[in-house]
């Protein structure tokens, strides 16, 4: 079956929203976290604002949290910053309580770092 025009215009114009899924855990207050993957929770996550992840995450543990991203299980965990790239990869974030050793402890990247060349 061809679809007609009005569905491939209404495609084009508005595709699907960006979902992905998140996979989290909360980190111990010294910024510690278990690498187990029982430990990690998971949902889909529509869109790429990390304000609006950081919200949903902070209501899902119940606490004000900083959201980071995880490269690998020995890998140092950053802050997220910047909105969340358009592919719809799986996240694995670690949850941060504000004002913990763990979150007074991070090491947060330099954003001019690349101006300076």
């Amino acid at each position: 079956m061809i679809p007609n025009r009005r569905n491939l215009f209404v495609r084009a114009c508005f595709p699907r929203p960006l979902q992905r899924e998140i996979q989290f855990v909360a980190a111990n207050d010294d910024g510690t976290f278990a690498a187990t993957e029982e430990d990690w929770t998971s949902f889909q996550f529509t869109g790429r604002s990390v304000q609006r992840l950081r919200e949903e995450l902070a209501s899902r543990v119940g606490y004000d949290v900083m959201a980071c991203v995880c490269a690998g299980n020995h890998g140092a965990i950053t802050p997220l910053l910047t909105d969340l790239p358009r592919s719809r990869e799986t996240l694995r974030i670690v949850l941060l309580r504000n004002n913990t050793p763990g979150h007074d402890q991070t090491i947060f990247p330099d954003m001019d770092a690349l101006s300076d060349f």
